[in-house]
């Protein structure tokens, strides 16, 4: 029978193994570390809305550490830190707001972009309007209208019939286009 002693010496020593576990590392397989650093909790608490395995990414190029995924997940338990998913803002970084759908950006990014699109759309309205007034058909659609007006003012003056100012506050004649149409009695009419 062996002797206690014996037994003792055959088991490998407690302080060789290290507690948690071994990693395959840059240098080879080297002992993981099992205690988190102020520095990783902090990380845990900066990358957590990126999830465990961005956290556990960012932990080993930052710190040089390879934490498990799980072993992220347990920690952050411990320290109340939450590794939900949430979105970002690609245009100004906040974190946690809704995206909309189709432009990808958190409500106040979405609301100056749409303010922009239609300053942009204002502004060709703008140019389009300024080209089609400038142009020399509208000029001349101008030049006919005021001279028929001023031929239709002297025809009414000459003729001794009532301007158009004149007609506006009485009844017109027996036509389909009067709004009292049949009713009218206008002084005009025929068989009013």
């Amino acid at each position: 029978m062996e002797s206690r002693r014996a037994r003792k010496a055959a088991r490998p020593a407690i302080h060789a193994m290290p507690r948690g576990g071994w990693v395959v590392g840059v240098d080879g397989v080297v002992p993981m570390t099992k205690f988190w650093t102020v520095r990783q909790e902090e990380m845990i608490r900066e990358y957590g809305h990126l999830g465990a395995e961005a956290v556990a990414q960012a932990i080993e190029a930052e710190c040089g550490v390879k934490r498990t995924v799980r072993a992220v997940q347990q920690h952050a338990h411990v320290i109340h830190a939450s590794l939900r998913v949430k979105p970002v803002c690609p245009e100004c970084g906040v974190i946690g707001l809704p995206l909309n759908y189709q432009s990808g950006l958190c409500p106040k990014c979405n609301t100056l972009l749409r303010l922009q699109e239609e300053l942009a759309y204002n502004e060709l309205l703008l140019r389009e309007r300024i080209e089609a007034v400038g142009s020399e058909l509208f000029d001349e659609a101008v030049r006919l209208y005021n001279s028929k007006r001023r031929e239709n003012a002297r025809l009414c003056k000459k003729f001794g019939l009532p301007t158009r100012r004149e007609r506006k506050g009485e009844d017109c004649c027996l036509c389909p286009s009067c709004m009292l149409w049949p009713e009218c009695l206008g002084p005009i009419c025929d068989t009013g």
